[in-house]
């Protein structure tokens, strides 16, 4: 028991009483010692001082109510907090901005064990491995950590909105998940300013950016190193080999952090709020979210232009689906029949995706050379669904580069044949499009696919025999590695060799009948 000048001294200026034997009635003399110290770390009017979360905050204030409920005035944090101000007092001794309190009776037993003035308070000891208390003296700062809601001031200075601001932006840093924006890279030098600016100003901060140069002959590895000494989010990653497009934008997804993942082109750019308003799209119950997207077109010419615009316009979601926020797996199969071939979910520079997508559904199908995401996309959206933001977040850039009329003429050849001819395969066979033929079969179109898909595959063997092509490697390196597919899909089962040359392939699609 303390001495009666003290519990007079203690009890003054409208602090709230408290029976000084509450804590002392305790059986346990280490449970009396740590219920100390928990109210030992408080501050005036119940603000925390270590690092518990702010719904947390009153827990020891609820275990001493418990202790009062049989007493005609039970005791309540709220109760005496405006006279409780007016004790605050600026003390000559300490630096600025520290304060000294005149402190209540319920604080009267901390573990410090020194009483206001500095000496000892009888029959207290710190307790055993436990944080000491600031002390209420000049001896040190007695801080304050602001509550929640704002109601128990703590600093003259810090108004209930800036403590309800403050606390919602920690809140929101502690559950916000971290990003991974995957950049593959092969010469972008005169691109990659544009993109890097574009991803640090988004108003969503917490990201990781990952950048894999895929052994660029120009300066991009320079201007990267720059802006990785700038940007401690940014990091460099080079191949030892070049290895494509597709097979580098698989190396970003195994290099990466985050939980989320979000694709984007070198020579693409983002709105400041494309991350975090895709993100809330996502919400806590969708793992894929795209936006609507805009086209920026780059040494092409006006008629060509008009064409594609008219051509992008008519797939995009908003003209399919109006007034979507959520795409069911269901509609992405019947767009997926309707529009075949057909990319209406956009680029990658529009879609993000939760890292858990790639551990169950796998990564980019690397037979395909134009049409990667879009097979992707319909993989995952068949069982997903996509969440869809109807705002224009991301801009595509369109430009002709420096191909030549052959390479363009063999790149449309890939992109309007062979790669559709893959994707109807996928269609037809892959366990993950098992929706889209459920839905052929129900419509009747299931038998008139498979006999499409023979047809143009003898159609495309047919082309390659004449004009030599089935020789040329980088032809059919993308699909015909039948061997390994024959592993995972046994109906598809090809003959030993690793690489079949078209018509074998042609020869071997006929003999399917499922």
């Amino acid at each position: 028991m303390l001495p009666s000048d003290v519990q007079r001294h203690l009890r003054r200026g409208g602090a709230v009483r408290q029976p000084l034997d509450t804590l002392h009635s305790l059986r346990d003399p280490d449970r009396r010692l740590s219920t100390a110290v928990a109210i030992g770390h408080r501050g005036l009017g119940g603000a925390a001082h270590d690092r518990t979360h702010p719904a947390r905050a009153l827990e020891p204030d609820r275990q001493l109510d418990r202790l009062h409920r049989d007493r005609r005035r039970p005791w309540h944090p709220h109760r005496g907090c405006r006279r409780r101000d007016r004790l605050l007092r600026r003390d000559p001794d300490q630096q600025p901005g520290h304060l000294r309190a005149a402190v209540p009776d319920r604080l009267a037993h901390r573990p410090s064990g020194r009483a206001p003035g500095g000496g000892a308070l009888p029959g207290l000891r710190p307790a055993a491995g436990g944080r000491r208390a600031p002390a209420a003296s000049g001896r040190g700062p007695f801080r304050h950590r602001p509550d929640p809601d704002g109601r128990h001031r703590a600093c003259r200075n810090a108004t209930p909105a800036s403590i309800r601001a403050q606390c919602a932006r920690g809140a929101e840093r502690v559950n916000a998940p971290l990003v991974t924006v995957c950049i593959p890279v092969y010469n972008g030098h005169a691109f990659l300013d544009r993109c890097l600016q574009a991803i640090v100003k988004q108003t969503y901060d917490n990201l990781d950016i990952l950048v894999v140069d895929n052994q660029s002959t120009d300066d991009s590895a320079a201007l990267l190193a720059g802006w990785a000494g700038r940007d401690p989010r940014i990091r460099v990653v080079t191949n030892d080999a070049n290895i494509g497009l597709v097979p580098n934008r698989n190396r970003c997804i195994e290099l990466a952090r985050g939980e989320w993942i979000k694709f984007m082109d070198v020579d693409d750019v983002l709105a400041p709020t494309a991350i975090e308003r895709l993100l809330e799209a996502a919400g806590g119950q969708h793992r894929m979210a795209i936006c609507r997207r805009l086209f920026f077109y780059e040494g092409v010419d006006e008629t060509q232009r008009a064409l594609m615009e008219r051509e992008v316009r008519r797939y995009e979601v908003r003209e399919l689906l109006p007034g979507r926020t959520y795409i069911k797996p269901e509609e992405v199969a019947m767009l997926a029949l309707e529009y075949r071939g057909r990319n209406f979910i956009g680029e990658p520079t529009a879609v993000m995706m939760h890292r858990s997508v790639f551990d169950e559904f796998g990564s980019f199908n690397e037979d395909l050379v134009q049409i990667p995401d879009l097979e992707y996309w319909l993989r995952v959206g068949l069982h997903t669904g996509i969440a869809y933001v109807d705002e224009p977040l991301s801009c595509f850039s369109i430009h002709n580069g420096a191909a030549s009329a052959a390479n363009l003429a063999l790149r449309s050849f890939r992109a309007d044949r062979v790669d559709q001819l893959i994707l109807l395969h996928e269609y037809l066979y892959n366990p993950y499009f098992e929706p889209v033929r459920k839905l052929a079969e129900a419509e009747g179109v299931l038998g008139a696919l498979r006999a499409d898909f023979r047809r143009r595959a003898v159609r495309i063997a047919v082309r390659a025999a004449l004009d030599g092509r089935s020789a040329n490697v980088n032809l059919r390196d993308h699909w015909t590695q039948w061997r390994i597919v024959g592993e995972s899909r046994p109906r598809m089962r090809p003959p030993g060799d690793a690489l079949l040359p078209l018509a074998a392939f042609a020869l071997h699609a006929l003999r399917i009948r499922r």
